[in-house]
């Protein structure tokens, strides 16, 4: 398992001149899941910044102010005195590590000498950059094997070291085994002084780890082989990234004015209106059934002129009169829930609005007779006139947020009559004026 490592010179600009023509590909597609102009200018940001750090030699702890450096290779890859990170020695690479269509970043060493050697793997989740990998050293490093399998080997001393191996996959590490050698423990317990787990938190000498042969765990090691990686050095960046710059503000312009402003399209449960270049809303949901889950992102569009979308609304009266919907769960990008969105729902009996909703438009859910429980996002500003009047069954609504400023006129009235309304803490007091009397709310209701 011991790899010479040698972090000097440059790589291949046709690396990155390839990521951009498969990505621009990708971008032109229209596929769903397909990695965003956006994404990209995410990472874009972000490698940026590094590179400024990089070229005028900023400091160990500047640099991971600004998120670089989650590992510490103090010893072997830190020159200037160990009080600078060398432009030299680091490069870059896109990588879809899940297939999930969302391209990761990985950094690493800007020659292959070093196979497989990821110092940090970033991707974008929920909208923001993402650290997958915890921290590396020079005891502690990750490795690219073949079928995007990451190994971690790390060591404690002579006595003491391990190889763990993991698939990624949604923004997480998930293990699939680990060997460990214990020494210590071996010698102490007369066993080992191998291990064996396939569960995270294990260790020797608790017991819960099987004993093996050193044979075994050099069979166990001899199933990952590193890959060779291609970082594209960062001493390059700075052309390289303007290429992709143009590149990708060319697909995304192409992208989005393929589908029209007001293009409807149906695509399952739910019909989509195009609201603007990059977002959608949700027109109509009449035939939805059972549990719902709204999706942040819609496809719209033909073959050859579909389009990415980002649902950003739920429109007036989307899902008015629907009987056959049981609970709906709302992502973050939705902003606005309009006006008699989901009136008369009378199956209804569970809605998450999500944390991106900054409006409850007047009657959203009037008349839902089954509506049990509410959960109001952490960015509700307002909450309309009767948005919950008449749900007769509403035992629990829980505001999670801390920037309420209005609730509309008979926004409760009807709602079960000992009905709890759970606020932030720190918020009661200020959350107990905004649901007065003229609310609906009652003295046999609580605020807590």
């Amino acid at each position: 398992m011991n790899r010479k490592r040698n972090i000097s010179g440059f790589g291949k600009r046709l690396v990155r001149a390839a990521v951009i023509a498969g990505a621009v590909a990708v971008l032109q597609s229209g596929s769903a899941g397909a990695m965003t102009a956006e994404n990209y200018r995410m990472y874009d940001e972000y490698l940026s910044r590094v590179y400024q750090g990089l070229t005028e030699h900023t400091g160990i702890a500047d640099m991971a102010a600004i998120g670089f450096g989650q590992f510490d290779f103090s010893l072997t890859h830190v020159s200037y005195d160990n009080a600078y990170y060398n432009i030299d020695e680091f490069g870059y690479l896109f990588r879809d590590l899940d297939g999930d269509g969302t391209e990761e970043l990985l950094i690493g060493p800007a020659e292959t000498s070093a196979a497989g050697s990821v110092y940090e793997l970033i991707t974008i989740a929920d909208g923001k950059l993402t650290y997958v990998i915890p921290n590396c050293g020079a005891r502690w490093r990750y490795y690219l094997c073949t079928g995007n399998v990451l190994q971690y080997d790390w060591s404690g001393g002579a006595a003491y070291s391990g190889w763990e191996y993991y698939r990624y996959a949604d923004a997480k590490l998930t293990l699939i085994e680990q060997v460990m050698y214990d020494y210590m423990t071996g010698q102490a317990n007369g066993t080992g002084p191998y291990y064996y787990a396939t569960v995270e938190g294990h260790e020797a000498d608790s017991g819960s780890m099987s004993t093996i042969t050193e044979a075994r765990a050099n069979q166990i090691q001899a199933k990952y082989t590193a890959q060779t990686l291609e970082y594209v050095p960062f001493a390059n960046y700075e052309a390289d990234s303007q290429e992709a710059r143009k590149a990708f503000d060319g697909a995304e312009t192409a992208e989005q004015t393929a589908v029209a402003v007001g293009t409807v399209q149906t695509i399952g449960q739910l019909t989509y209106k195009v609201t603007g270049q990059s977002t959608a809303a949700v027109t109509s949901g009449s035939s939805a059934a059972g549990k719902l889950t709204v999706p942040s992102k819609v496809t719209i569009g033909g073959s050859g002129s579909a389009a990415t979308f980002t649902v950003t609304e739920i429109a007036a009266g989307a899902f008015a009169g629907n009987t056959s919907l049981t609970s709906v769960k709302l992502p973050k990008s939705v902003k606005k829930i309009g006006v008699r969105a989901f009136a008369g729902c009378t199956a209804l009996m569970k809605a998450v609005t999500g944390n991106g909703v900054t409006a409850i438009g007047n009657s959203a859910f009037k008349g839902c007779t089954a509506l049990k429980s509410v959960t109001i996002g952490k960015k509700v500003k307002t909450i309309g006139k009767a948005a919950f009047s008449g749900c007769t069954s509403l035992k629990k609504i829980a505001v999670n947020s801390t920037v309420l400023k209005s609730v509309g006129k008979n926004a409760v009235k009807g709602i079960y009559k000992k009905a709890v309304i759970k606020v932030p803490a720190a918020k009661k007091a200020a959350y107990a004026k905004l649901f007065s009397k003229k609310t609906g709310f009652k003295a046999t209701m609580k605020i807590k």
